[in-house]
């Protein structure tokens, strides 16, 4: 029964993690304010991102071919004078703020061009969806980059408890061979002293035979480890799957 609610216990919670992945793939575009005015904006979050890495990396993406300056005010990132032929064949500036969540990080940006909001300028036909396809080829970029993190952690790991799971079965096999291989006279001599209360229980004090509470930790031991290898296949697979589904 003990070994049934752990395999059920590690069931629970493993579902439990997969079911809570955010979504990567969508830019929420909504008017929020910014800098006192309010402005479209274009949101996405990163799961299971770190916060300085992904800073970092977004800086180096949006100042790519710029022909302008970047600062840094209020918490908001400013790159001046920014190229992508895919949102705009003409400078344009990108102000942006990465907002550490529990999830991951949140990628929040606004385009200006001219000192106006960017709704295209005849290269393409509509600017929001330029802007979005900017935001989210970024993000799922370095969602990318995370799982195929996660993937090569999740093998090692994998290989780790396969490792541990034979060593512990090895160890369990051999100690219950060397308790169950006995001399027979000991085993007689052993048995003849045994003590009327500890016979009733099942239990033993001699050599050579296993008690039921060893028997039980060994399977419980096992169990656990099994599940947590299951586990972990489930995690490889999962991934895997996310890294095909990326697009």
């Amino acid at each position: 029964m003990k070994v049934l609610q752990i395999i059920c216990f590690l069931s629970v919670v493993f579902v439990s993690n997969v079911l809570s992945q955010d979504n990567p793939f969508v830019v929420d575009v909504a008017p929020r304010i910014t800098n006192g005015d309010t402005q479209i904006s274009f949101v996405a979050l990163i799961p299971d991102a770190n916060l300085s890495s992904t800073e970092a990396k977004w800086l180096k993406y949006i100042a790519k071919g710029s022909r302008g300056k970047a600062t840094f005010i209020n918490g908001i990132y400013l790159q001046t004078g920014a190229l992508n032929p895919e949102v705009s064949l003409k400078p344009f500036d990108v102000n942006s703020k990465l907002t550490n969540k529990n999830s991951g990080v949140q990628l929040s940006v606004w385009i200006d061009q001219n000192g106006m909001p960017f709704r295209g300028d005849g290269t393409k036909n509509n600017g929001d969806l330029a802007v979005q396809n900017y935001v989210r080829e970024f993000a799922v970029k370095e969602y990318r980059a995370i799982l195929n993190k996660q993937f090569i952690e999740a093998q090692k790991n994998l290989r780790i408890l396969e490792s541990d799971y034979a060593q512990l079965r090895k160890n369990n096999l051999s100690k219950t061979n060397k308790l169950q291989v006995v001399d027979s006279n000991a085993y007689a001599t052993a048995d003849s002293k045994l003590d009327s209360r500890n016979s009733k229980k099942g239990k033993h004090n001699k050599k050579g035979v296993l008690a039921e509470g060893d028997t039980d930790r060994m399977q419980e031991q096992l169990a656990y480890k099994s599940v947590e290898i299951e586990s972990q296949k489930k995690t490889i697979s999962d991934t895997k799957v996310k890294l095909v589904e990326i697009r």
